[in-house]
């Protein structure tokens, strides 16, 4: 049987270049990952910015941030969100219950800003009638009722959870700019490996 043996002359030499486009693809996948990052975070705030979800107060558009890109043996991550504790509802949709009250107070027109956004609390207006131009409170039939001199007002909706459809707009996101992304890093690496 004959003896067959393999050698590679600059062993070293390669050694060498093969780090040198691992450091490479690693810089341009950190590049790629880190500008997908940024497109991600504005495809969302679009959608936050009417697309899908009606802008009140702006405290879920302000909160997307971008995590530092973490490198591990398995590869790269990048991430994007927010720690906002409503922000999955709207994602996902689902049902807010009341917890520790009987009921959820859900503002009617006469208790929101023109954006929308509660000008106050049920508890507020209940123990501070005056600060709202009211002379009391009371209620009935699942509604609580400001009083005025010569008119009653409806200010909440009495319920004991309510259900959110799902507005997604991190998905969709997602969605759009993944192609490109994808797109993108070929291209780079590519470029790198020829």
């Amino acid at each position: 049987m004959p003896d067959f043996s393999i050698s590679v002359v600059g062993g070293n030499e390669l050694r060498v270049k093969l780090d040198q486009l691992r450091q490479e693809g690693r810089n341009i996948l950190r590049r790629e990952l880190s500008a997908a990052q940024l497109e991600f975070r504005a495809a969302v705030q679009r959608r936050l910015r009417g697309e899908v979800l009606h802008r009140r107060s702006g405290t879920l558009i302000s909160s997307i941030t971008i995590e530092p890109i973490e490198e591990t043996s398995e590869g790269m991550t990048g991430a994007v969100g927010t720690n906002e504790e409503y922000a999955q509802i709207q994602e996902r949709g689902g049902t807010i219950s009341a917890k520790r009250v009987r009921n959820l107070t859900i503002p009617l027109a006469a208790m929101l800003t023109p954006r929308g956004v509660a000008r106050a609390s049920a508890r507020d207006v209940i123990s501070q009638p005056a600060s709202f131009g009211l002379t009391g409170t009371f209620f009935r039939k699942g509604l609580l009722f400001g009083k005025r001199k010569d008119s009653v007002v409806p200010l909440f909706a009495l319920r004991p959870s309510v259900n959110l459809p799902p507005r997604p707009y991190m998905q969709p996101s997602l969605e759009e700019i993944e192609p490109v992304f994808e797109s993108r890093l070929t291209d780079a690496l590519t470029r790198v490996l020829s």
